[in-house]
């Protein structure tokens, strides 16, 4: 999943809201977790979230998400995050493991 960073994105600073960027994760994670169990999911829980360094306007993140545990009814996703910036180089943001359900 990719985005860009907009101004409506961003806190006074500039610098793109941290609750965006765990939206946009989610998303990423919903999408992997349906793809796999062809059923509608919902987040659980999300693990942990450790922001790397920021983002700003302009920036184009990329987001991937994959699975590294499935049971019956439940899984457990990685999700990264990467932010590409003006200049080309990439840099990780956050990384966090999010749990998803299923009926």
């Amino acid at each position: 999943m990719t985005e860009i960073v907009c101004p409506n994105d961003t806190n006074p600073m500039g610098i793109l809201q941290g609750g965006r960027l765990v939206q946009w994760m989610d998303i990423a994670s919903a999408v992997c977790a349906q793809n796999h169990s062809e059923h509608i999911c919902v987040t659980a829980s999300i693990d942990s979230v450790k922001f790397k360094s920021p983002a700003k306007v302009g920036d184009i993140i990329t987001i991937k998400a994959r699975i590294t545990r499935a049971f019956n009814s439940s899984m457990e996703i990685f999700v990264q995050a990467w932010a590409k910036k003006l200049e080309g180089s990439k840099l990780i943001l956050l990384m966090n493991r999010i749990s998803h359900l299923w009926p």
